[in-house]
Parts: C-alpha cells; sequence; structure tokens
C-alpha cells in the first residue's frame, strides 16, 4: 500500500510539474502562494483545528483516522468543503458516515478530497493555464481530481467533472507546514 501510494504521489507530482514547468520556482517542494494564501506555522492537522468554517470537516478526519497523517512529514494538498458544504449535504448522510458501518464510506470520501504533493492557488491556476483549460491530478483514493476555470464569474477554480456537482475553490486557502489546505464550496464525488 504504502509502494502505492509512493507511486501515485511520484506520477501526479510529474504530471502537475510538467504542466507548471514554466512557473518560476526556486524550490519544487514549496507551494506557489498567490495574495489570498494565508500562511501558518503548524502542521495541516493543527491548521484544519483552527479554522472556524472546517469545524466538520475536522471531525470527520478525527473519526476516520486520518487526522493522523496531517502531522507528518508528508506533504498533501487538502481540498475540504466547509461547514456549509456539509450542511448541505444533510445531517443523516453525516452521521451515517460517523457510524462505525459508514467508515469505510467516509475514508474514501475523504481520500478523494486529499492529493499527495503541496499545491498552491499559484500551482493550479499555471497548471490549468499552461494545459488551456483543465488539469488533472490524482488523489489519495486511487481516483483523479478534475480541475478547471469557472465559479466566481469565470475567474475562480472548479473542481469536478462540470456538471452540478462540481465544487469550487472558494475563500483563502492555507499554505501549512507540510501542505496547502483549500476550502470548497462541495463536497467532491468520485470521479474514477
Amino acid at each position: 500500500m504504502k509502494t502505492r501510494i509512493a507511486a501515485i504521489a511520484a506520477i501526479s507530482s510529474l504530471v502537475l510539474l510538467s504542466a507548471c514547468q514554466q512557473a518560476e520556482k526556486t524550490d519544487a517542494s514549496e507551494p506557489q502562494e498567490s495574495a489570498a494564501m494565508t500562511v501558518t506555522d503548524g502542521h495541516m492537522g493543527q491548521a484544519v483545528g483552527n479554522l472556524d468554517n472546517l469545524s466538520t470537516a475536522a471531525s470527520l478526519l478525527a473519526s476516520a483516522g486520518l487526522d493522523d497523517i496531517l502531522e507528518g512529514e508528508a506533504a498533501y494538498t487538502l481540498f475540504l468543503p466547509s461547514d456549509s458544504a456539509f450542511e448541505a449535504a444533510g445531517i443523516e448522510q453525516m452521521e451515517a458516515l460517523k457510524s462505525e458501518e459508514g467508515r469505510p464510506e467516509l475514508i474514501a470520501m475523504l481520500r478523494n478530497h486529499i492529493a499527495p504533493g503541496a499545491l498552491g492557488d499559484a500551482d493550479i491556476a499555471t497548471a490549468i493555464e499552461n494545459s488551456e483549460g483543465t488539469v488533472t491530478i490524482a488523489n489519495m483514493n486511487g481516483g483523479n481530481l478534475i480541475l478547471g476555470k469557472g465559479g466566481k464569474g469565470g475567474k475562480g477554480i472548479t473542481i469536478g467533472s462540470g456538471g452540478d456537482d462540481t465544487a469550487s475553490l472558494s475563500g483563502n486557502s492555507v499554505r501549512a507546514s507540510n501542505g496547502v489546505i483549500h476550502i470548497l464550496d462541495g463536497i467532491i464525488p468520485p470521479l474514477g
């Protein structure tokens, strides 16, 4: 399993880095920041726990046992739905995911929102621009995430298949010591 995750991380990093080759960076492991990115000294687990609009995501990460990976040295990019995005999904679904029977589905859903490597706002925007519209990156669930232009008057970044279930990056992203957290206005469905 660790070998598969490392292979996915290496492949997705190569794909995204090739799309970002025109971006000027001194250290490829450091995410490019935009003016809207907030920087924190702590790890992603601390950052998620400290953000008011991510309390549901923090609770679900803890229920799934995935909060521990956010405190490690490995770099990740989290695309986390805001509290209002989870509220729109319905309380019954959230309670079912927190149950012991729903835990496998919860883990799969959350891993769908995690990508290996640290990708800042500017990294994503540059990759989308260089690929002329969309970029596909691997997630930790063994699938792919499709990011493109849209939302916010066409100037924002969307994540999804382009249908009604497409989420948009909303609010400021947060760079922690081991990755980047992007806040979404919706939940990413499995994309394959």
